[in-house]
Parts: structure tokens; sequence; C-alpha cells
């Protein structure tokens, strides 16, 4: 019998919008308006190749290169599937309405002078917006679409058109970083390149819904600057995951000044660098650092099938095979050395002086000899091999290609081809690698990437993705409830505490009691004790001289609780101290960590843990995870963290107990998706984790939250 068809992915543009970014991405007809800008573009447009109908419109001028031009838009005989604006922001509205009104499918706005520039222009992109209604509007304050699949660009420069395949999208909030990643020599076939400046209409997720729908494109690239709709994006690239679609982000406005650069240049708020890097590494998205590792990215996406860590590194030179090295372990790569059988087999082949490891020198004795270094790289790949790369700089100074790189990529080739190992050839330098070099290796199944560091992290990267597309189908949607109605409350420890035990988060031993009783009430609990002062008002005690530790004795008891009451007057005489809680010192912790739950309006809750105890904020050492999340994410969480290293025995020390670390973590997750809606702070620290087998101690604790009224 047939195979059972596999069910079809559910879409997720709906049918409208679909169709209108469908007429826009292919168009069959295009109108142009405006002066220069538009007569740029329409030019451009007819000059690539465009094979359908287009339009100008200007009143100022009866035609353009033999076309006629129409004095306004009624003059059109039909309504464009798109058009290129390139007229005053006022304009540019009546343009719109007009298109919407005629039945065109979408609309490039040129123009500046909306939301990036002050609130008057923020309130005429809102006009914009409205003027659209159904039509699908790109900007404003954008450059538009180069098209390489049909040639119906909205592009007012020109451009390069691809000589390979497409097999990419780029989609760019900023015009100059679009022409800059479309001028490129590094073999990358895009099928669109989209600035989509101040996205007032169309947003990057709902491109990435357009092509996940579509199926036609194996990566996209994303330069960003801010996102207006950080759950949409989010479940448009859970969706690009599960379908094997790679989203490389190149992530502007992580700094101060970038940030307000970003919010100038497109009106986009750029979030901070945490939890945009909880949410890229949520969804298996390849956070690069500059432009040419984009387009490597991109390039590896486009050729390479699989992920794979494990890579066979060539080299004819000693210290490129060390500098390889050096990067890949950097980048978290695995260099499998060969078996036993294979070092007797490759010690046999190789030059006496040659030594036998991976990375492999083949040494420049080898240098050229198809023959042998194909028998050579055979054995290298021959088991628990993703990836084999040569290391070669194909180009000489004077542009001709070396006479070693056809027979060494034939090698390269045969090799892979015989045990099923997709090959790459690595330059040390991007510029000694021609295109014309390029494109041969990519017609042979080969990646060029030029610039062997780059590369080791775009291949980490794509390893990373695939491991995470395993889980695509467990990504929930982020936790964005709204906040009910109520008094924003800070509990004192002893409340907060009292909450958590609830929830399975123990707490000290301990007592509340008056600061004049407090001796006496201590009789049960262990020394050395904790003596500290408890308000409502009181979120920092440390500071306020509200913690008094290491209390051995009655009197020293006594004495902590007059001294910690002083001391949180002098800080402030409006804290009037009331309560003590008297409790026992953990003394037996293998390490400290810090546990908190956050409220980000564009990214939900949040959890953020790292090294605790009074270093927290020196120290710096964290790791961000966007909520819901499975015990795996936490785990690889904290993993990540420099406290993570003392929970595996460190200098003799006995093993944290991670399960129950891991316990706790999730509970107070399960915790803050319970009280959604109530929840805005919550941090523990120290959260104390004994040896294995005796679980952890909440320490200190901070709750704020919602109380009804």
């Amino acid at each position: 019998m047939p195979e059972e068809a596999a069910p079809a992915p559910e879409r997720r543009c709906d049918a409208s919008l679909a169709a209108s970014l469908r007429r826009l991405l292919e168009p069959r007809h295009l109108a142009f308006i405006g002066g220069t800008r538009a007569v740029s573009a329409f030019q451009i447009c007819r000059a690539k190749g465009f094979g359908g109908q287009v339009f100008m419109v200007n009143p100022n001028v009866a035609e353009i290169d033999g076309v006629r031009c129409c004095p306004d838009l009624g003059g059109l005989p039909f309504a464009p599937d798109a058009a290129f604006i390139a007229v005053s922001a006022e304009k540019t509205i009546e343009a719109v309405a007009s298109l919407a009104a005629m039945g065109a499918g979408a609309a490039v706005c040129f123009a500046s002078g909306f939301a990036e520039t002050d609130a008057a222009g923020a309130e005429r992109e809102k006009r914009l917006l409205a003027a659209a209604g159904e039509l699908a509007l790109i900007g404003p304050n954008c450059f538009g679409v180069i098209n390489c699949v049909n040639h119906g660009s909205l592009w007012p420069v020109d451009y390069p058109t691809p000589a390979l395949p497409p097999e990419a999208v780029v989609v760019s909030q900023s015009g100059n970083v679009a022409i800059d990643l479309a001028h490129n020599r590094r073999s990358v076939g895009f099928t669109h390149v989209i600035s989509l400046g101040n996205q007032a209409g169309i947003q990057i997720h709902d491109l990435i819904d357009y092509h996940v729908d579509r199926g036609r494109v194996r990566a996209i690239g994303i330069f960003l600057e801010g996102l207006h709709d950080v759950a949409r994006f989010h479940d448009a690239c859970a969706a690009a995951l599960a379908r094997g679609i790679a989203i490389i982000v190149l992530k502007a406005g992580v700094s101060a000044v970038s940030a307000r650069i970003a919010r100038s240049h497109t009106a986009s708020l750029s979030g901070s660098r945490e939890l945009y890097a909880g949410l890229f590494r949520r969804l298996g998205i390849s956070w690069v650092r500059s432009i040419p590792e984009m387009i490597e990215a991109l390039k590896l996406a486009s050729v390479w099938r699989r992920g794979g860590r494990r890579i066979a590194f060539f080299s004819p030179s000693g210290g490129g095979a060390s500098l390889a090295a050096d990067f890949a372990e950097a980048a978290g790569l695995e260099l499998p050395q060969p078996d036993a059988e294979a070092a007797r087999e490759l010690i046999r082949l190789m030059p006496s002086y040659g030594s036998v490891s991976n990375p492999l020198d083949v040494t420049t004795a080898l240098y050229g000899k198809e023959a042998e270094l194909t028998e050579i790289a055979t054995i290298a790949t021959r088991r628990d091999i993703d990836k084999a790369v040569l290391l070669l700089d194909p180009q000489r100074a004077d542009g001709t290609i070396v006479p070693g790189f056809a027979p060494m990529m034939a090698a390269l080739v045969a090799a892979g081809a015989r045990n099923g190992v997709e090959i790459g050839i690595a330059s040390m330098k991007p510029e000694s690698f021609s295109e014309e070099a390029q494109r041969e290796l990519i017609r042979n199944g080969g990646l060029p990437l030029q610039d062997v560091e780059i590369g080791c992290r775009v291949i980490a990267a794509a390893a990373e993705r695939e491991e995470r597309r395993r889980e695509a189908g467990l990504i929930p949607p982020l936790a964005m409830a709204t906040l009910c109605e109520g008094r924003d409350v800070l509990l004192s420890e002893w409340e907060a505490k009292g909450v958590l035990a609830r929830h399975g988060i123990p707490a000290p031993a301990g007592v509340l009691t008056h600061p004049s009783g407090a001796a006496d009430a201590s009789g049960a609990l262990r020394y050395p004790l904790a003596v500290k002062a408890v308000s409502r008002a009181l979120p920092h005690k440390t500071e306020a001289g509200g913690v008094a530790l290491g209390v051995r004795s009655r009197d020293e008891i006594a004495a902590a609780a007059k001294r910690v009451v002083g001391q949180v007057a002098a800080h402030d005489p409006a804290i009037a101290i009331t309560e003590i809680l008297v409790e026992e010192m953990v003394q037996d912790a293998v390490a400290e960590f810090f546990v908190g739950l956050r409220r980000e309006a564009e990214f939900g809750l949040v959890l953020v843990l790292g090294s605790g105890g009074i270093l927290v904020e020196l120290v710096r050492d964290a790791a961000t995870i966007l909520l819901p999340a499975g015990r795996d994410e936490i785990e690889r969480a904290i993993r990540r963290t420099r406290a993570f290293a003392l929970m595996g025995g460190f200098r003799g020390r006995p093993k944290g107990d991670l399960e129950a670390l891991l316990d706790a973590i999730e509970r107070l997750a399960s915790f803050a998706l319970a009280h959604a809606g109530r929840l805005l702070e919550l941090d523990i620290n120290p959260l104390f984790v004994r040896a294995k087998g005796l679980g952890v101690i909440a320490a200190d604790a901070l709750l704020r939250w919602i109380e009804p009224e």
C-alpha cells in the first residue's frame, strides 16, 4: 500500500494577507508613483527583466523611457498588484488610500516623516495605516523589495542579481543594511531582500509566516533593531524551526547608544540583550555578530542540509590546523580523533614528518595530489564525522586560482560522497575565495566558508538549531497574561517564604517574634542563627543594616535584635520594625544560586537564574529563560552559569543536588504561571543547594504581586 500522506502543516498566514503578500512578492503588474526615486525604481525593474506590466504615475512628465506616464492613479487601467510610492509623507497617505480603494495588493512607502521623527509623525503613521485597510503596507521609511524570482522589484537603487538558485530571504529594518547584504560576493542566492523600515503595516513575523506556509526557502536572514510584537515573532519562529527553515538574526540596539539610534531610526524599542538572548536560544535562532557572519550563516543553510558538530579538518599547513582547532573549541565544535585502525592506515599514507590527528596536517608534500588525498580523507571521515572541511585559500593575490584547488576539492567531494559526510572549504581570509571558486564548490555540493573562525561559529549555530528542532513541537506560546486589578504589594520576607513553602520551596527553620522576645522565642533553633528585621517596607535588608549573621547565644540574639532595629531606624526613620525573624543558618551548602521571576511588558514572564549571594550583581552570571519552559531548557540554562561548576564536586566537595534544584525551579515556574495575572516580581537569593539527596533551601525571598482590593 502507498504510504499515507503526512498532514499538511497548519497555515499561519491568513488567506487575505497571504494573497496580498503573494501579489507583492510575485507580482504580475507594478506601479511607480513619484519623482526621482520612483523613476529610478521603475527603470531598475525594467532593466532587471521583469516580464509583467509596469506603470509610471507622475503628473509632471509625459513619458519615461517610452512608457506613458499617468497623471494620477485614476489613469491606471486596473489595480496593480503592488506599487512603489516615493512622494511626501502626506501625499503617501493619499496614494495609499487610493490604491486600497481600487483593490491593489501592496504598497512600498519610501517616504520618511512618520513615527521615527516625533509625535506628529507618529499620528501621521496611524493615519497611513488606517488608509491602507487590507493593503499590505511595507514601510514607511524604507527602501522596498528586491525580487530575484521574477524581477518585479520595488527598489530605487541598483543591485546585483545572484547567480545561484534562490534559497534565502533577507528582511531588514535598515535600508542601507539591506543594500549591504544584497551587494555581497559570497554566493548566496536570495529570493527577496525586503526593507521594512518602521513596520507600520507588514511586520517581520508576517513575512516569516508567509514563507513558512510557502515552504520555498531554507533560510531567513533578519537585521533587527526592535520588535513590535514579540509574541507573534516567537510563534512565527517556532513554526519556522519546526519546518526546518533557519532564522538568522543580526540584532542591533543592545548597547545604550545603539538602542537610542534604533529608536530614532525606525521607532523600534530594542529590548535588552539578555531578553533577546533568551528568545533566540529558545527558538534555535542564530544570533550572528556581523553582516559577513550573517551571509555565511545564510549560505550554510542554503547548501548544507543537515546539522552536526563533529568536524574533520584537513590542512596543508600545521599553523592553519592549529588555528582551526582553537576556533572550533571556542565555538563548541567537536573534533573526534582517528581511532586506532584509522590512525594505522593514515600513518601508512602520510609523510614521516606528518602527524595523525584532527585537524589533520596533510603537509605540503601531498598538496594537490587527488588520489592520495581522496584515500586519506575517506579514512579520516569514515566514522563519527558530520562535516569534512579543508582549510585552503583558493585564490592568489593576483586573482588566479591556486593549482591545488581543483584536485583537493575533488578529493574532498569523493570522500564525502563515499561516507555520507557534508563537505566544505574554509579560507583564512575572506578575499582569497573568488566567486568562481565558490560557485565551483557549490556546484559540487560543497560549502565555501570565507573565514574559518566565522565558519566554525556558523557551523556550531546550525548544529544547535538542529538540536533545538527536535523539541520544536514542544515550544509553547509565551506567557503574556494581563495583570488583574488591585494593589501592588511587596510581601515581607516571612510572608514570601510562607507562599514559597506552600509551593514546595523550603526555607530554614525559624520563628517570627517581637524584637523584645527574640531570645526567648529561639529556644528550639540550632546555632548559628541569623537575626533579620521584617517589614513590608524593607525590601533590601542588608543595605539598611537589618541583618545579623553568625549569632551563637541567647545574649547575642537579644543584642542583635536591638542592633538591627536601631540600624534600620537610622537608615530610614519612617520604617518601624515590630517583627524579627530568627532562623537557622545553612551550613552545608554546596552552591548558591539566584533565582528570579520578572514580568517584562514585551516578553511576558521571564525566569532569571545564576550565581547567588552578595556577589549576584557584581558577578553578573545569569541565564534568562522565557516562560513557559520545560525541565530540559531549565537544566541547559543552569549548566551555562558559572555557579554550576560548584555542583560537580569542586575541589573535593560533595556534588550538589541538581535534581532538587531543577524541581525547585520547575515549581517556581509553575507558581509564576498559576499567578500570571498577579505576579510582578519574585527573587530568591540565595537559594542554597545542598549535597546530593539533601535538597535546596531558600535563605531569603522577595515577592511583589497584586492583591485584589
